[in-house]
């Protein structure tokens, strides 16, 4: 089990040597969105209070596409688990803020960024029950309210690794997404914790089990070629819930991996999944 906990650190902390505090990542993500035009809100929701980033001059549109976060820092050392989620790398805003034309907003997860603002902010939040029922509806409250603060009509979700678990599962209980995009995405959990031999997720909902419900969402996944942390075997585990011939395109990108090359090569990338 050590090498397990040894990989899902890495998997967790890919890169990072010094973690830096949890009001430095959050000033780190505010100093970045304002850069580029973008201010935090904050939605409330039944579960949790969820970090948004948003526009500040959205053009009027009817369709908004949402960014959801990774798992972020849910470990903070081999053997500690984080006390507070707030992701280090950012990549979940990193792709939303150089998404190439149309609206987009950003969320992060149940705790990042606004852990002290909700007491249900406890270490299964962002563990095993990372996608848990009230994480999943807490995370479809907030992209409704993401709709109506943009007064959007068709939604598009992009889910970037666990942000793609959740993506995949708001997208199950919406009539209104014209398109789920994942990067990355744990898709399957259980085959990814086997891949690990880490614990399993045990309060946390599978996509792989909602593939019924998502069988008219067009949908697009995405995987680096070189991952490691999230590999192709895991999206593959999703897909084949499919019927032969309706089972949602997969694209490896050989020369990428967990965090390279996705936020820098995304104005690229993304286009090329245009209806």
């Amino acid at each position: 089990m050590r090498g397990g906990l040894l990989v899902l650190f890495t998997v967790v902390l890919v890169g990072c040597s010094a973690v830096p505090p949890a009001m430095q990542r959050i000033h780190s993500a505010e100093r970045l969105a304002s850069a580029h035009g973008w201010h935090p809100a904050t939605l409330d929701t039944d579960s949790f209070e969820i970090r948004a980033f948003v526009q500040d001059h959205p053009a009027p549109e009817k369709r908004l596409t949402v960014y959801i976060e990774g798992d972020g820092l849910a470990w903070e050392t081999l053997t500690k688990i984080s006390e507070d989620p707030t992701p280090t790398q950012l990549m979940g805003l990193k792709l939303a803020l150089n998404h190439p034309d149309g609206n987009a907003a950003y969320l992060a997860r149940p705790c990042q960024f606004v852990k002290d603002l909700n007491p249900r902010c406890r270490p299964p939040v962002w563990t095993g029950g990372r996608f848990s029922s009230d994480v999943v509806q807490s995370m479809n409250e907030a992209t409704s309210e993401l709709k109506a603060i943009y007064g959007a009509s068709q939604i598009e979700l992009v889910g970037y690794s666990g942000g793609g678990a959740i993506a995949a599962l708001v997208a199950a209980q919406r009539t209104d997404v014209v398109r789920l995009i994942t990067i990355a995405g744990t898709l399957d959990h259980k085959v990814w914790t086997e891949y690990h031999n880490v614990t399993p997720l045990h309060g946390s909902l599978n996509p792989a089990d909602f593939w019924q419900a998502l069988r008219q969402v067009p949908q697009v996944h995405l995987v680096g070629g070189s991952d490691t942390s999230v590999p192709k075997a895991v999206v593959e585990s999703y897909l084949s819930r499919f019927p032969p011939g309706q089972r949602p395109p997969l694209e490896v990108i050989h020369d990428f991996d967990h965090l390279c090359c996705w936020d820098r090569d995304w104005r690229q990338l993304y286009p090329r999944m245009a209806d």
